[in-house]
C-alpha cells in the first residue's frame, strides 16, 4: 500500500509543471506601462493599478487639479462618468506616464530608474493685489483702477523646475545636487566622482550623473502580459 501511494504522489508531482512567470523589462522610454490610473507608487512598481484601461476627466488645465473632484470613465465607455474618490499617483494615456506632483499631472519626458520632467509653477498665483497698488519688484503691477494685471512687464509669472522620480523609492525631488545625492550614493563608484563634482548655476552637469545612473543601475519592472510555462519535467 505504501509502495503505491508513493508511486502516485510521484507522478502527480513530476509529470506536469506549470509555474507562472513575470517577465520583466528595463524601465526606459521603450517600456510599455499599462494604460489607466495608478493610485499608488507600488502599483506604478509593479505596473499593476487598480483601474487598468481608464481615463482621469481631467479640466484642459492640468496644472490645477483637485484630487477630491476627479472623475474617470472606462477607455470605449466615456459616456458613463464616475466619481474618482481615490488615492492618486500617476496616470497613463497611450502610454505617457504623468506624475501627479503638487496639485498638477506632469508629463515624464524621461524613464528610467531616475526619471526626469518639468514642474512649472505660477509665482504669483499666491499673492495678493491692490488697485492703483504698484509692485515693479514682485511681478506684474495692476492696471490703475482696475483688478487687472499688467502682463508687460519683463519678468515671467511662472517659474519652472526640473523634477527628479526615484523609482526605487518613489521619492520626488527638485533637482538639485543635494536631493540627487541620496540616490547617486547607491552607486559607490559613481558617487565617488558625484561627491567631487561643484554643481553650476543651473545644474546642468547633475543630468550626466542622472544618465549614468540609469545606465549603470537599471530597474526592471514586470511587463504587461504574465506568461504561464508548462515544462515537463
Amino acid at each position: 500500500m505504501r509502495i503505491l501511494l508513493f508511486i502516485s504522489l510521484s507522478f502527480f508531482g513530476t509529470s506536469i509543471h506549470v509555474q507562472a512567470q513575470l517577465p520583466v523589462a528595463k524601465f526606459d522610454n521603450i517600456f510599455n506601462l499599462k494604460d489607466g490610473i495608478y493610485s499608488s507608487y507600488t502599483e506604478l512598481l509593479t505596473n499593476n493599478l487598480a483601474f487598468p484601461n481608464c481615463l482621469l476627466i481631467v479640466s484642459a488645465n492640468k496644472d490645477a487639479v483637485n484630487k477630491d473632484e476627479l472623475n474617470y470613465c472606462v477607455i470605449g465607455n466615456e459616456s458613463n462618468i464616475i466619481p474618482f474618490g481615490a488615492a492618486l499617483y500617476a496616470t497613463v494615456e497611450k502610454g505617457k506616464l504623468s506624475v501627479y506632483y503638487k496639485k498638477s499631472l506632469i508629463n515624464v519626458y524621461s524613464k528610467g530608474t531616475l526619471c526626469t520632467f518639468i514642474y512649472t509653477t505660477d509665482i504669483y498665483k499666491n499673492q495678493w493685489y491692490y488697485p492703483n497698488t504698484y509692485a515693479p519688484a514682485y511681478g506684474p503691477t495692476l492696471v490703475p483702477g482696475t483688478t487687472h494685471l499688467n502682463r508687460t512687464t519683463k519678468r515671467s509669472k511662472f517659474k519652472s523646475f526640473v523634477c527628479v522620480l526615484d523609482i526605487e523609492t518613489g521619492e520626488i525631488n527638485k533637482l538639485s545636487k543635494d536631493d540627487l545625492s541620496k540616490s547617486i550614493a547607491r552607486d559607490s563608484v559613481l558617487y565617488k566622482n558625484f561627491i567631487k563634482v561643484k554643481p553650476g548655476k543651473k545644474d546642468k552637469n547633475l543630468f550626466e550623473f542622472i544618465a549614468e545612473f540609469n545606465t549603470r543601475n537599471p530597474k526592471y519592472l514586470p511587463v504587461i502580459e504574465a506568461a504561464f510555462v508548462t515544462e515537463e519535467e
